[in-house]
């Protein structure tokens, strides 16, 4: 994966955001890494989801990449969007999704 990186230790998931060049902004291609993540922490059958930044990072998220939002007058995160489908699976996720913040969001 190239926006994040996972690991599954003791069924404890961790995502860490690894796009610190661009302030770890949410592209779409690091959403949909994100939601197979979950997808394949729910085969793991993990009891956890922790979502950090790397330690060195001063932001831990920038929120939605500007460079890929709608053009202006158009609702900005349809339904279809990919942030709202990772929501969505973080909201239906069968275990606690704990956001470790640190740094700026």
């Amino acid at each position: 994966m190239k926006f994040i990186k996972t690991t599954i230790n003791d069924r404890i998931a961790v995502i860490t955001f690894n796009n610190d060049s661009r302030r770890n902004s949410l592209n779409s291609e690091m959403l949909k890494e994100t939601e197979l993540a979950f997808d394949k922490f729910t085969d793991e059958d993990v009891r956890v989801v922790i979502i950090r930044s790397n330690p060195e990072a001063t932001v831990w998220s920038a929120g939605l990449d500007i460079r890929e939002l709608p053009d202006p007058g158009n609702d900005p995160v349809p339904y279809s969007h990919p942030v709202e489908k990772l929501m969505r699976k973080i909201e239906n996720f069968k275990a606690p999704v704990i956001a470790m913040v640190t740094g700026t969001v």
